[in-house]
């Protein structure tokens, strides 16, 4: 739910699938922190797909939050 990139043959992200995971385990609460940072992914994740670029957020968002959980 949190990253842009693609995996092959998995539908799960997909939210017009049957398997999708939020119809096969809704989500009950979410927390409002994390409410912008899942919005801006799902932006990132149909921006990309929509220019056909492979690009993912975790493997560019690492080492920042790396740094950051060494920080604390």
């Amino acid at each position: 739910m949190f990253d842009t990139k693609a995996v092959p043959n998995m539908n799960a992200m997909n939210p017009f699938t049957e398997e999708c995971t939020l119809r096969t385990n809704p989500v009950q609460a979410f927390p409002q922190e994390l409410f912008f940072l899942l919005r801006t992914t799902q932006l990132l994740r149909g921006l990309t797909a929509g220019m056909a670029v492979e690009w993912s957020i975790v493997d560019n968002w690492c080492p920042l939050a790396k740094q950051v959980l060494l920080q604390g």
